[in-house]
């Protein structure tokens, strides 16, 4: 502790400091240098407050102005002399080219200048005192503190040190703290004395020694102003030659970090590797598989099997007895549900105006349900629903047997041999490319699409008639795959191939009272072929690469116009009238369209049909009217109640006969005037709008069956998006349909059959990725801390250093750059190996996954990664140090 002190101290001039140990001979120096600021009071050096300063100015003022020799020469035993002496100019402002020639004149000056490039632990005592004296003269300080110079070194050497300080002091102040007062009074010009923290003798002194006899070697003191503040900033490039000496003296230290950077790296460049490759896999895989299996929007009753309840499973527990559960009643309420279908038409029109879906749907297509009966030029089935007739056409059950023809119409009967084109709004396609001729322009003009490298699979080609039977069969039963016996077969031979469709009504004549399927019929399909439609092939195409599976079989595309063709031939046919003039009526069994329904919903038609149908013939409607009151099915009555208001179906147990619709109680006299009024046909308009027959399950499977699909809303809707976010958008916008509908109205449900299975792909694909992220993470926190404890024990080990550095005029900052610079070079050096390694690593496995599982890219890493890995090793090894190293310095 210091007490009262007043000191006022110019120079030249050599002041010895004496006194007892303790009594604060170095607290004073320390104040007076500018080290100590822990004071009240104050402390100027020329115009400068110490005391006002911040701790950074304190710095610069220290290193410019102020140079310190200590009892322990703390030299850096992995520094050369020379080296030493110049070290604290590398946290100054000097110039790197005045550096060195700073250092050989400060050695110059101590008679040193010959051990230049000897080694620390070379030099005796005094020559080391000698080389701090020369490192505190480099930056020429107008102010020399010594503590204790002489308390480590024998008599003569302390004497040489303190003949030397005495030369310094005739041209600036040197400030000596010893205990040797024989020295004190052979050198100083000015004896101060202390005890217990104060000034108790401050007297002049007449040296003994004739200093003024020997021509003085000393230079004089560079001005306290000769470096500039501003460019005292530790450079990197500056302190590399030391970092780098430093870290070759701990190598097993060094690569144990670097290791644990470098892995750091690769687990990170892995995990975003396989991040960013399984998702563009998983892009590119439901890209591919678009056109394929595209989503469905549809409105089918989901029919479900009730799970077991608690009750029952209660009661077998408590019993002997089996409890059995009433399941059956719950699925057939289910599958018998009279929930309305929700409108396909609204749900196409909000998923044709949604901005959401801009840019991320290739195309939307109504799925009508046709079935699409293709025939070759010469009478031969081809197609029938769009399954190939290959098994039927070649009799391969007699060939091969009962079970392999199961087994090949399992296998074919799964993929749909003709479908409609994927198109863009202007009728041209991004997902076809053109390998001959043209892409179709009218209905009855259709192409080939084939796969991705312009490939049919042999059954397609066999199918579509461009491949005879007899070869298919001689290359199927001789087993030869090789690439040099595939047949080839010429896009000149498929264009211009034509065929003929039929809707399935022409496979129906009447019997009586009863329609018969003639299909097996070779006359009759003779006859329904005898000016069928005909389409010509105009030509071949195969799907971009982007939207390539590798697995299309081949396939017929058509445009939009042809279903419609068809459904227009449909209507010529006499069992589709029939249909559509009975539509209560099942024209292929002759029962009511209400067979099937629960027996108390019957019975409730039954009573408002008749009601109805009463109500009518009291009012005068013609018979045509009354006619079609009572075709109306059930479905048709509910919604005419739900038009007007009234509980048409009622089911209750004590529902009255003729209770169910009660017109007159709901419609005035106007009113029904008005019905009576309307011609027969307004008032079938009038019906069909509130009504349609299509609302009829019955009514409607069989007119979509027979191809009669022109006034049928469409069954469901398919949807190719573009991308992934185009999947997850359309969810989004059926689920939000879903939300706006109704009660009594059934969910759209919108999925693609195999989107479980990309599902799959990706849950496996993000499961390996959070594993390698869970690695990436443990190896990062391994890395930070390991690097923090080597900082930390290498704080410890250079404390002597960064000491004497402080003291020399490096401030904190300076400090805390050198011990983190070096921890960031080992980064630096790390990132780079682990990306280098990321890199190598990625080339070899991606190709060994590619061919294991078909997932290209999954691990593919560029080499420009490489640069971003050495910035990342560099800035996770230099944060983690940076914590410890800034607390080395309080």
């Amino acid at each position: 502790m210091l007490h009262d002190i007043s000191l006022d101290l110019a120079g030249p001039a050599f002041v010895t400091i004496l006194g007892p140990s303790g009594c604060g001979k170095t607290t004073l120096l320390n104040v007076l240098g500018g080290l100590d600021l822990a004071f009240s009071g104050d402390v100027g050096i020329d115009d400068c407050d110490v005391r006002a300063a911040s701790p950074r100015e304190a710095d610069v003022l220290r290193g410019e102005r102020v140079g310190f020799v200590f009892q322990d020469p703390r030299l850096i035993d992995y520094l050369a002399v020379e080296e030493n002496v110049a070290y604290p100019l590398r946290f100054s402002a000097v110039p790197p080219s005045e550096q060195r020639a700073r250092a050989q004149q400060a050695l110059s000056q101590v008679g040193m200048d010959t051990y230049a490039t000897a080694r620390v632990g070379e030099l005796s005592g005094g020559q080391a005192q000698r080389v701090a004296i020369a490192r505190a003269l480099a930056k020429g300080p107008g102010i020399v503190l010594a503590d204790e110079p002489t308390g480590s070194l024998d008599k003569k050497n302390g004497r040489a040190v303190m003949e030397l300080l005495a030369q310094l002091a005739r041209t600036r102040l040197v400030v000596v703290v010893t205990h040797d007062e024989p020295l004190a009074r052979e050198f100083a010009t000015r004896i101060v004395r202390m005890d217990d923290g104060r000034i108790v003798g401050d007297e002049p002194n007449t040296p003994r020694a004739a200093r003024d006899e020997r021509e003085s070697k000393i230079c004089p003191g560079a001005s306290p102003h000769a470096h500039a503040a501003g460019g005292r900033l530790a450079s990197a490039r500056r302190l590399w030659p030391f970092t780098r000496r430093n870290l070759s003296r701990h190598r097993f230290r060094t690569a144990v970090c670097a290791l644990a950077v470098a892995l750091s790296a690769l687990c990170l460049i892995a995990s975003l590797s396989l991040a960013a490759g399984g998702g563009s896999f998983v892009e590119r895989l439901v890209l591919s598989r678009t056109l394929g299996h595209p989503l469905i929007a549809s409105a089918d009753v989901a029919v479900s099997v009730p799970t077991t309840s608690d009750e029952a499973t209660n009661a077998a527990d408590d019993s002997d007895a089996l409890a059995v559960e009433d399941a059956l009643g719950g699925v057939l309420a289910t599958a018998l549900s009279t929930d309305r279908a929700p409108s396909m038409l609204m749900l196409e029109a909000q998923l044709t105006a949604s901005s959401q879906l801009t840019g991320h749907v290739l195309d939307i297509q109504r799925d009508s349900g046709l079935e699409l009966n293709l025939y070759s030029a010469d009478g031969a089935p081809v197609l029938e629903n769009g399954l190939s007739q290959l098994t039927e056409r070649m009799d391969i059950k007699h060939l091969l047997g009962a079970d392999a023809a199961e087994r090949i119409d399992a296998a074919l009967g799964s993929i749909s041999m003709m479908r409609e084109l994927v198109l863009d709004d202007d009728g041209t396609s991004e997902a076809y490319r053109v390998v001959a001729g043209r892409m179709p322009q009218e209905a009855d003009e259709i192409v080939l699409i084939t796969g991705a490298d312009g490939r049919l699979r042999d059954y397609t080609a066999c199918t579509l008639g461009f491949l005879d039977d007899d070869t298919l069969m001689e290359r199927a039963m001789s087993g030869v795959r090789d690439e040099e016996s595939r047949v080839a077969v010429s896009c000149g031979d498929v264009l211009g191939t034509t065929y003929r469709i039929i809707p399935t009504a022409a496979y129906y004549a009447r019997d009586g009272e009863e329609w018969e399927d003639l299909r097996d019929d070779p006359d009759h399909i003779a006859q329904a072929l005898d000016g069928a439609r005909e389409l010509a092939v105009v030509g071949v195409v195969c799907p971009q690469a982007a939207y390539a599976s590798g697995d299309e079989a081949g396939a017929i595309g058509y445009l939009p116009g042809l279903e419609d063709a068809i459904a227009a031939d449909a209507e010529s046919y006499e069992i589709v009238r029939d249909q559509r003039e009975r539509p209560a009526v099942n024209v292929f069994t002759g029962e009511s369209a209400d067979a099937g329904l629960p027996e108390q919903v019957a019975s409730a038609a039954e009573e408002c049909r008749s009601s109805l149908v009463a109500l009518a013939r009291d009012r005068g409607f013609s018979q045509a009217k009354v006619a079609l009151i009572e075709s109306l099915s059930a479905a048709q009555l509910e919604a005419l109640g739900r038009a007007v208001g009234v509980e048409v179906l009622d089911e209750s147990d004590d529902a009255g006969a003729g209770d169910s619709l009660q017109l007159e109680a709901v419609l005035p006299d106007e009113q029904l005037e008005r019905l009576r009024a309307m011609s027969d046909e307004e008032f079938a308009e009038l019906i069909d709008a509130h009504a349609p027959a299509y609302l009829s399950a019955t009514y409607e499977q069989n007119m979509r069956w027979l191809g009669a699909i022109s006034d049928l809303p469409p069954s469901g809707l398919k949807i190719y998006p573009r991308d992934t976010d185009g999947y997850r958008l359309t969810q989004e916008v059926v689920t939000a349909f879903n939300e706006l509908q109704g009660e009594g109205v059934r969910a759209v449900t919108c999925a693609s059959d195999i989107q479980q299975w990309t599902n799959q792909v990706a849950g496996a694909i993000d499961a390996v990725r959070f594993a390698l992220g869970g690695v990436t993470v443990a190896v990062a926190a391994l890395s930070v801390a390991l690097v923090a404890s080597v900082t930390v024990i290498a704080a410890m080990e250079r404390r002597d250093e960064l000491a004497i550095l402080r003291a020399l005029g490096a401030s904190r900052r300076d400090a805390v750059v050198l011990l983190v610079g070096g921890n960031a070079i080992v980064g630096l050096f790390a990132g780079l190996v682990g990306g280098v390694l990321a890199v190598v690593v990625a080339s070899a496995l991606d190709p060994i996954v590619t061919q294991a599982i078909g997932a290209s890219g999954l691990f593919s890493v560029p080499a420009w990664v490489v640069l971003p890995a050495a910035l990342l090793g560099a800035a996770l090894a230099a944060l983690s140090a940076l914590v410890p190293a800034v607390l080395s310095q309080k």
